[in-house]
């Protein structure tokens, strides 16, 4: 069964959605999507959902795959409260009168209606489609109360996409991971390539779910807008702080002075979250270095689903240092060294290693080069996923 192809659905919805839209909300397509966890954190009406369920009707076009929603608790999943979900992607026009819907799927469908007999959402061909007999798009449970009936009866092997909304609110409990992680393996099955969207607004609600992954205080501080974390035994969580806008500071500050202008901090955090982000610094190519000049060492790396070549470069007033870029896929043959965090993706090529390469010396001085801040950088993405790649093999700051 062919898994999601993350880049190409990435792709099609920057197309889709306007640039003026993607600037003001969440833009799927800005950071790495990845198969497993994907946090997305963000004040409130930052268009998560929304965008998120673009996202999936993408893959269900595209690819051909369902998606489950979840909530925490049955309140948020009557129909009453579900069933405006799509309302957004219904009634959303593009110049020429057409909606998300029908964009996302060339044409092939006009609306998505809520099924409450079934928890479903179905896409329409036109409004005269008989509900229950419409395709399948997207599937509702909620984790404390439902999800355990479907263990013996879910059975959608083309269900590859998960979206925990809200998953931090006042629903959540000390079971809820338990629960959650138990939904997954009935859903998921054994298809790893398979992505779990978890939305929230980290000032309502428990975070108790954050806690159990071990990364509730780093998302707290996060400094970027983009961060990979990694739990004790390794796993990858992607986790993305939507930052706020310069044009609504103002509307900001106004309401925090009209109603929240006393002491309603909760662990240091702000009710109405959206402080801006600063960019965590990394090294630039210094100023007398033209990239052009850069000698390519055959050295790459493959993380969080993108590849990056390693160059040396050499300044008349800088010292000896790395440049990484990001670059497309090599050719795996002895001219070319991958080194990656990617177990599988290693066992199916040629010349590509799952660890930091220590048998090559030129992945030992690297390594230590990264850690020691003394690599440049062409963006901060390749900072990023750089730094994920040696924090996953625990490489110590001070090599």
């Amino acid at each position: 069964m062919n898994a999601i192809d993350i880049k190409r659905a990435q792709h099609i919805f920057r197309e889709i959605v306007q640039e003026e839209y993607r600037g003001k909300y969440l833009d799927l397509s800005a950071n790495p999507i990845q198969y497993g966890y994907n946090i997305f954190n963000s004040y409130r009406a930052g268009g998560k959902t929304t965008n998120d369920i673009i996202f999936m009707l993408i893959c269900y076009h595209y690819f051909n795959k369902t998606s489950m929603y979840c909530r925490s608790g049955s309140r948020a999943t009557r129909a009453k409260a579900v069933s405006t979900l799509c309302t957004a992607m219904n009634t959303t026009v593009d110049d020429t009168g057409r909606n998300y819907v029908q964009r996302c799927t060339n044409d092939t469908y006009t609306w998505i209606e809520y099924h409450s007999n079934t928890k479903t959402f179905r896409l329409q061909k036109t409004p005269d489609d008989e509900i229950k007999k419409c395709p399948i798009f997207m599937y509702v449970t909620n984790i404390n109360d439902d999800a355990m009936s479907l263990k013996s009866g879910f059975a959608d092997n083309n269900c590859d996409i998960m979206l925990y909304d809200e998953f931090i609110d006042d629903e959540t409990n000390a079971y809820t991971v338990i629960k959650f992680l138990n939904l997954i393996s009935t859903v998921f099955r054994l298809r790893h390539k398979t992505i779990a969207i978890m939305n929230c607004n980290l000032s309502v609600g428990s975070p108790v779910i954050l806690r159990t992954f071990g990364i509730y205080e780093k998302v707290l501080n996060q400094t970027t807008p983009f961060m990979i974390y990694h739990t004790k035994a390794g796993m990858k969580i992607a986790v993305t702080c939507l930052e706020t806008k310069d044009e609504f500071n103002n509307d900001r500050s106004r309401m925090n002075e009209t109603y929240f202008n006393f002491d309603t901090h909760i662990d240091g955090l702000e009710n109405i979250r959206g402080a801006s982000i600063c960019h965590e610094s990394y090294r630039e190519l210094p100023p007398d270095i033209d990239e052009q000049c850069t000698v390519p060492t055959g050295l790459y790396y493959y993380s969080c689903g993108q590849f990056f070549e390693v160059y040396q470069i050499e300044s008349p007033t800088w010292q000896s240092m790395y440049y990484i870029k990001a670059c497309i896929e090599p050719v795996h043959d002895r001219e070319h060294l991958t080194i990656t965090d990617d177990k599988l993706y290693a066992f199916d090529n040629p010349y590509t290693y799952a660890s930091i390469g220590r048998d090559f010396k030129i992945c030992c001085d690297v390594a230590r080069k990264v850690r020691r801040n003394d690599v440049c950088f062409d963006d901060f993405m390749a900072y990023v996923c750089i730094k994920s790649f040696y924090d996953l093999y625990k490489i110590p700051e001070l090599i």
